[in-house]
């Protein structure tokens, strides 16, 4: 009996490869077994595979290095929701009644060490057949705490391990829904709009061919226009579609998380309550700032020295 070994006997069709010696730049080599001649993967073909899932992902240049190398700066806690209250809010005038969630008192993690843990649990759930388990992560903090590096150093480590990354600011995501949604007559345009939400939503038949870990930047900023209804259920489709199919989503939001619960209806809570870990991102000193002390790396700026 042949022994083969694992993926030898699968086709493989790269796109294109320059100059690699290893495989004359075909993207595979020849793999002998007991005489018998089999395909092997070159390594430039790994390679090329995940720079396509990068650039597929859409995660900003600035991000696409992002890695679990916060600094002790950033501090990371987990609110775990405890109970409902009922509460009065004031809608059009009217006195109603409302559920909001309440948390308890938050514990401290260590962010980098979490962020590789999720990485793995997530990997491990989505390779289960069937899908059964899926656990989202909602990142809440004010501006420059992190809370996109953070988001984004998971999935850069997701791609590492072949899963289907996207990337999305909501507010320019739902933009584009809206603009492509009413321009009917373009009949590219709606069909590139069906694809992406497709994609996004897990509709496609084969498990390969959707998103697996969406990151959905700057939850909140929809809020900021006049179409909020529309906003709210394009937004609540799609982290309902993507529960009910066991495909995580991480959201980034400026709003603290008693904003959030209140913003939000109660539908739309009782998902994240199900579905997402509560965290909050602080930084003692602004992130962004901070990275600024590295902009001068590459400039001698000590002989430009003025008296």
């Amino acid at each position: 009996m042949i022994n083969i070994p694992n993926n030898l006997n699968k086709e493989i069709n790269p796109s294109s490869y320059t100059g690699c010696p290893k495989c004359n730049g075909t993207g595979f080599r020849d793999k002998f077994v007991d005489g018998h001649k089999f395909k092997e993967k070159c390594s430039c073909y790994e390679a090329f595979q995940l720079n396509k899932l990068k650039e597929k992902s859409d995660i900003p240049e600035l991000y696409i290095n992002a890695a679990f190398n916060l600094d002790k700066s950033v501090s990371f806690y987990r609110f775990t929701p405890l109970r409902y209250k009922n509460v009065k809010v004031d809608v059009n005038g009217e006195k109603r009644t409302r559920k909001e969630l309440e948390f308890n008192a938050p514990d401290k993690y260590f962010i980098n060490e979490f962020g590789q843990q999720y990485v793995n649990v997530v990997t491990k759930y989505l390779n289960q057949k069937p899908r059964t388990q899926s656990v989202g992560l909602i990142l809440s903090g004010t501006v420059g705490s992190g809370k996109t590096f953070f988001a984004c150093a998971i999935g850069n480590a997701c791609i590492a391990n072949g899963l289907n990354v996207s990337y999305i600011k909501t507010k320019q995501y739902l933009d584009n829904v809206i603009k492509d949604s009413f321009d009917g007559n373009d009949e590219s345009k709606v069909k590139k709009l069906k694809e992406k939400r497709d994609y996004l939503n897990g509709f496609n038949e084969k498990h390969e061919d959707n998103c697996h870990v969406l990151i959905l930047d700057e939850l909140g900023y929809e809020y900021q226009k006049g179409d909020n209804n529309f906003a709210l259920a394009e937004i609540k489709d799609l982290l309902r579609n993507r529960a009910e199919k066991s495909l995580p989503t991480i959201i980034t939001t400026n709003f603290m998380l008693d904003e959030l619960v209140q913003t939000y209806e109660e539908e739309m809570v009782s998902m994240f309550a199900e579905s997402y870990m509560f965290f909050l991102v602080l930084c003692s000193d602004d992130y962004r700032i901070k990275k600024s002390s590295q902009l001068d790396k590459d400039f001698d700026l000590s002989v430009l020295k003025t008296i």
